[in-house]
């Protein structure tokens, strides 16, 4: 399975993670680090576009950008 069915339920849960783990941080800094350290197959160049968006989450990057 793949698509936004899927995605969604996975970057909805890390982002409550994220704001279980670091509950003052505003939700623009959750979104901001979920989109910043989302790893593109392109590249960051190739963000973002209609296949990939941003790019894979990737939780514990995300979690390490929003604590620093």
């Amino acid at each position: 399975m793949d698509g936004t069915s899927m995605a969604t339920p996975h970057v909805s849960g890390v982002a409550a993670l994220l704001m279980a783990a670091e509950p003052e941080a505003p939700l623009r800094r959750i979104l901001e680090v979920l989109r910043d350290t989302a790893k593109h197959p392109a590249g960051s160049a190739g963000r973002p576009d209609n296949r990939w968006g941003y790019g894979m989450i990737q939780p514990l990057e995300a979690l390490k950008a929003l604590r620093s």
